[in-house]
């Protein structure tokens, strides 16, 4: 069965970015909702073994368990790109954010305001392809965050994930 990850830092860490309340709300009743509907919709199921990663793939089809799945995996991967300290895109991705978007600073101006203008939950993915880096909005574009290598960045989050 699939649990709830702990935060990799201590909720109060971010003082006036974010509260520790908001952190206990969301982290320890609204990701953990999605994580206990998702064990509640994979019990008994071929799913039940499987781990996150394949049963966000496996699930497509069956929007009752990816919805719950792929939000788990959001989450899971939006806590370890939080740093208290903030954080920079380096290397390769901030190479190709440069050459697609014109700078960090260009990408960060329009990945906001696509976050901000998406109605619902405002989850905004960098997808990273083989030509060109370019942002998706989550809702209504989900399998875009799941095909190949992509990034989730803000002004705080650098990360990535690659699912197969």
């Amino acid at each position: 069965m699939f649990t709830l990850p702990d935060l990799p830092f201590s909720p109060s860490a971010f003082g006036a970015w974010t509260s520790e309340e908001t952190f206990s709300f969301h982290h320890g009743k609204h990701h953990a909702g999605y994580v206990a509907k998702l064990n509640a919709t994979v019990e008994g199921s071929a799913h039940a073994d499987q781990s996150l990663e394949e049963v966000v793939v496996a699930s497509r089809g069956n929007a009752k368990i990816f919805n719950s799945a792929a939000q788990h995996y959001n989450h899971s991967f939006f806590w370890q790109c939080l740093q208290p300290e903030g954080g920079k895109p380096s290397g390769a991705i901030k190479e190709q954010i440069e050459r697609d978007f014109g700078s960090v600073s260009d990408f960060q101006q329009q990945f906001s305001n696509a976050a901000a203008t998406l109605f619902g939950s405002g989850w905004t993915w960098l997808v990273r392809g083989a030509s060109r880096a370019a942002h998706s909005p989550f809702q209504g574009r989900r399998d875009a965050a799941w095909n190949g290598e992509c990034a989730a960045l803000d002004a705080r989050c650098v990360g990535a994930c690659v699912l197969h």
